[in-house]
């Protein structure tokens, strides 16, 4: 809710405390890229994203994401 109202600094707090209950988990990592990236803290995200894929190189969501993030800020 906080990251849809725009308010990432709350959302990225929030999301940090569940990564830390739950640091394997490929949904809240994900969210933690997400709210990096929607926050324009683009290599953050991209940081994130990768950790992600480490955890499970097979989770598309991860690589897609990464590629993203990349061709956002324009590496690619």
């Amino acid at each position: 809710m906080l990251k849809a109202l725009g308010r990432f600094d709350e959302a990225l707090n929030q999301i940090t405390t569940a990564q830390k209950l739950d640091p394997l988990s490929l949904s809240i990592n994900t969210g933690v890229g997400h709210v990096l990236y929607l926050s324009r803290r683009y290599d953050e995200a991209i940081k994130q994203y990768k950790k992600t894929v480490e955890y499970r190189p097979e989770f598309p969501a991860g690589q897609t994401l990464v590629r993203q993030a990349i061709l956002r800020i324009g590496i690619i």
